[in-house]
């Protein structure tokens, strides 16, 4: 074969592949190096520019004019490449020939040219459709430029938004011009605290999630948010000529006086949120259409922008324009949060964010009323909207206009209570929130006086039918003040005044305490104990059972149940002996007496208590009258 035949036979073989095959040991691109310098030094150079014998970087053979030199493109251009349908490699000479140096082919090629080929196709691709591939390839090169620090090559990149429903995608640019503009980062890359709000904001407008996958690297975000391409948080600092014509407004002290313009005179560092009130899928479109997403909006107010932007919530002062100082808030998103209707309320209508309007909205969240005791962000934010923490909370508890009408009353009573001292009002609300068992202990006391309160009134109830029932058997009844009480067991604490019933019949005169019994005793002060012992026969007790259950008793009932001991005084005087032994001591002692007597010294207050099994072995209201009279004789 002479030079141009044996460049034929390698043109045929077409591909590295089958040229290895037909080489058998020999390496393939070392032969073919060879065969280079052999047609060149021999005369069969047309040959070698003219037949498909140069191979490209897939394998294929082509002419040395249709292959273009590479110039160190990376592999990963070159694999991104093949995900939008370009065969880069079918484009570039192999790169193993060292015969061809100096052959210039096609042209050179270098990273930039295929940079900015690439970007153009993904452009044609995406506008059409957002393909696996498409989202793949540009996932890659933007990672690529991120890494290697290519940031010219971004401005006008196209990279998928998270909004996986639509398949739309987003055209970086730089915002320098227009601040509302940029598209936000992937969620996992803003701050945490915030990413569990990102369905509040267009899902069109934020990057995907997994273009940082390759890019994980934070710093490399931040770059590209210094840069103008996109914003690595919801939140952002800006600096603008504050005026009352735009969406801003000088809230603390609005509405302005008279219909002149109103503006700073220097331009003012403020903070906005992205996306906040661009028209159809800004923040506030969305959550008014949807409670869910208000209440979202609401811990997002008061969870992480009160605490990232407490700044912002701080009242400063500017000149303005018109000659008067005005107050405004840094954070000039608070302004359409207070003017725009966003909150939902029934049946599709919506209301600014007020008492009423908030309240009905977080009454169904998890917030909890207590951060607005725990964060003073939080009443910073209600009081930027024009809301009083007392107004907010009291319709949050109140559900309907009696109950606001009941907590009103009770707020009025409160500070009636303490003649209008704030302190003193602070003072307790502190001790209940820091003392937990202190609202138990007033509960308890309060039950305690509804009882005293109680036993008082059916005492004298029991007292008057006692009366009843002995004026009517002939015996004359006098109240006397001598030791005796009324008392309804088994509150110890419904003591009163010592008021005695003197008896007189026949001549004769006996004393009679009255007891009324709940339970299975009753007990009596050591004064009672004291004048039954003196008195002895002469003294009653008579212990009426009362039955709480069946109402309040008549005459009939107490009548029949009435027992009276003659006996007491005999049967407490060992008793009055122990309580005289002890009756210095502050704690505690029990003291056994005669069967069913005990003596009882609790906390420096001495009681007597007689058991079931002593009254009811005295006697009935008849059984008495016999005894009496026989006495008598």
């Amino acid at each position: 074969m002479n030079g141009r035949d044996l460049a034929l036979r390698a043109e045929a073989a077409g591909s590295v592949e089958t040229l290895q095959d037909e080489l058998i040991d020999n390496n393939a691109l070392n032969w073919l190096d060879g065969l280079y310098r052999f047609l060149s030094d021999n005369g069969f150079s047309d040959a070698l520019r003219s037949l498909e014998i140069v191979p490209s970087q897939d394998g294929q053979f082509s002419t040395l004019r249709g292959l273009r030199r590479d110039l160190n493109i990376p592999h990963e251009l070159k694999e991104i490449a093949a995900l939008v349908g370009w065969n880069l490699r079918g484009e570039l000479r192999h790169s193993d020939l060292p015969a061809l140096g100096n052959e210039p082919g096609a042209g050179d090629l270098d990273r930039k040219s295929v940079i900015r080929e690439l970007i153009s196709r993904l452009r044609e691709h995406m506008e059409k459709v957002l393909d696996d591939d498409s989202k793949t390839a540009s996932v890659r090169l933007f990672g690529y430029l991120a890494r290697e620090g290519q940031w010219e090559h971004l401005a006008g990149f196209p990279v998928p938004s998270d909004d996986s429903s639509s398949g739309t995608s987003i055209t970086l640019r730089l915002h320098e011009d227009n601040e509302l503009e940029r598209p936000l980062a992937p969620v996992r890359v803003w701050p945490e605290g915030l990413q569990q709000y990102a369905d509040l904001f267009p899902r069109g407008r934020i990057l995907a999630d997994n273009l940082a996958d390759d890019t994980d690297d934070h710093s490399l975000w931040y770059e590209l948010d210094r840069r103008g391409f996109l914003r690595t948080s919801i939140l952002y600092s800006t600096s603008v000529l504050y005026t009352r014509k735009e969406d801003f407004g000088f809230l603390p002290d609005d509405p302005l006086p008279g219909d002149v313009d109103h503006e700073a005179d220097q331009d003012i560092e403020v903070t906005q949120i992205a996306f906040l009130t661009t028209t159809d899928i800004g923040v506030l479109s969305k959550v008014r259409k949807s409670r869910k997403q208000a209440r979202l909006f609401w811990d997002l107010l008061v969870e992480w922008l009160a605490v990232e932007d407490a700044r912002g919530l701080q009242a400063q002062e500017s000149k303005c324009a018109c000659g008067s100082p005005h107050r405004y808030y840094p954070a000039v998103w608070l302004v359409p949060v207070a003017r725009n209707k966003w909150v939902p309320l029934q049946k599709g209508r919506t209301d600014r964010a007020n008492a009423y309007s908030l309240a009905h909205l977080v009454r169904e969240s998890d917030w909890r009323p207590k951060d607005l005791q725990d964060s003073p962000q939080v009443i910073a934010i209600l009081r930027a909207l024009g809301i009083g923490g007392s107004d907010f909370l009291r319709t949050l508890f109140a559900k309907d206009d009696e109950e606001r009408e009941t907590l009103d009353g009770t707020l009025a009573r409160l500070l009636t209570s303490v003649d209008g001292d704030g302190d003193r009002l602070q003072t307790l609300a502190d001790e209940i929130q820091d003392d937990k068992g202190l609202f138990d202990h007033l509960e308890e006391r309060r039950t305690r006086r509804r009882i005293v309160r109680e036993n008082q009134r059916l005492g004298a109830l029991v007292e008057d039918l006692v009366k009843e029932s002995l004026e009517e058997e002939g015996f004359e009844v006098r109240l006397t003040g001598v030791g005796s009480d009324f008392e309804i067991q088994p509150d110890p604490a419904a003591e009163g005044d010592p008021i005695g019933l003197e008896l007189t019949r026949d001549g004769r005169t006996w004393l009679v305490e009255i007891k009324s019994a709940r339970d299975d005793s009753v007990r009596m002060t050591a004064v009672q104990a004291h004048t039954a012992v003196r008195h002895k026969s002469s003294y009653l007790l008579c212990v009426v059972p009362i039955n709480t259950g069946s109402g309040d008793p008549d005459v009939e009932a107490v009548r029949g149940e009435m027992r009276f001991i003659q006996d007491i005084g005999a049967r407490l005087a060992i008793i009055c002996a122990d309580l005289d032994a002890f009756e210095d001591l502050r704690d505690m002692v029990t003291a056994a007496g005669t069967a069913g007597l005990q003596l009882e010294l609790d906390a420096g207050s001495p009681r007597i208590r007689i058991r079931r099994t002593v009254w009811e072995a005295g006697f009935g209201l008849s059984s008495l009258l016999s005894r009496l009279t026989a006495t008598a004789l």
